[in-house]
């Protein structure tokens, strides 16, 4: 009973984790599948005849159930198509196998009935419950083919698009770029928390990750063009133009950059100018700080010096970027 009870909240938490408009149509399905499988074991369990073999077809049962709920699709915002055992492995760059039908899901529930069926029948005396726990062992070594074989294609598959993603970037990012600690990260009603910077500009870390010495930017082949989208933040005292950039340690050239704005952008060009007098909107409802989105295409893996320059002052973060 227990053993049903646990197994049964197993496959439905693996199939939460695949959960989309689907599940929202079919949910009672699920439930209903669920309350059947505890019930059918439960049943079987108390039976009088219960024979070795039906001991078998028990654990084939269970088996057989936690892979049907793997194989079951669901759909997303986007209407991309996922399946649960891709999201249980969650492959960074793979998804599922082309040949992984998605009326295989169905297929997988109506083998699970069978070997509800079959369970019961194993169970009874004077039933053939070798025949029985035979049909369950069948159901089990082809959900469990299936199974295997796309979750090694899957990893397969992921560990080739991470090779091609590393040659892309031109290595991993570099270990650490930066001698000293990151400024200060700020924490302002009217700001996101983890701005970084001093006054009066600062830069959102996303997409970046903050390190004890520097900023990273992960997963350079994975991005089009090396694009990463930035974040910039002004505090309204300060009325002149703030010039920033992203250097290429190496060359000590600046890398090319583009700045989104109400009218378009300004135009591909190595250092953008934040004009207090366009800015692209507001950092949140209610805030006294201009926003402005400037886009850096980050060539390949290296060192990098973010910039910020204003006529009085200036600062600069180191950064890190890499596969």
């Amino acid at each position: 009973m227990f053993l049903a009870l646990g197994v049964t909240i197993a496959a439905l938490l693996l199939r939460l984790t695949n959960a989309g408009w689907l599940l929202l149509i079919l949910g009672v399905v699920y439930i209903a599948m669920c309350a059947v499988n505890v019930f059918v074991h439960r049943r079987v369990a108390r039976s009088a005849a219960l024979t070795r073999s039906a001991f078998i077809s028990i654990a084939l049962s269970h088996f057989i159930f936690v892979c049907a709920f793997l194989l079951q699709w669901d759909f997303d915002d986007s209407s991309r198509a996922t399946v649960t055992l891709e999201t249980v492995l969650k492959p960074v760059y793979a998804s599922a196998p082309a040949w992984l039908p998605q009326w295989l899901g169905l297929a997988a529930l109506a083998i699970v009935g069978a070997s509800w069926l079959a369970l019961v029948l194993s169970s009874r005396p004077g039933w053939p419950g070798v025949a029985a726990a035979g049909v369950n062992t069948v159901a089990a070594v082809v959900l469990a083919g299936i199974v295997a074989t796309a979750s090694v294609q899957m990893y397969a598959d992921d560990q080739s698009r991470a090779g091609a993603a590393l040659q892309r970037a031109g290595g991993k990012a570099p270990a650490s770029c930066g001698k000293e600690p990151l400024p200060t990260l700020r924490s302002d009603q009217d700001l996101y928390d983890g701005a970084i910077g001093k006054a009066p500009v600062w830069l959102q870390p996303y997409p970046f990750i903050a390190r004890p010495s520097d900023l990273l930017l992960d997963r350079l082949g994975d991005l089009t063009d090396g694009r990463a989208q930035t974040t910039w933040w002004v505090d309204p005292p300060y009325e002149q133009p703030i010039t920033v950039s992203i250097v290429d340690n190496t060359t000590r050239t600046a890398v090319r950059s583009n700045q989104f704005g109400l009218h378009g952008g300004t135009g591909v060009g190595t250092t953008q100018a934040l004009d207090p007098a366009m800015p692209f909107f507001r950092a949140g409802l209610g805030s006294r700080y201009r926003s402005y989105v400037v886009e850096f295409f980050i060539p390949h893996t290296g060192c990098y010096s973010i910039q910020a320059i204003w006529a009085d002052g200036s600062w600069s973060v180191p950064l890190a970027a890499g596969q």
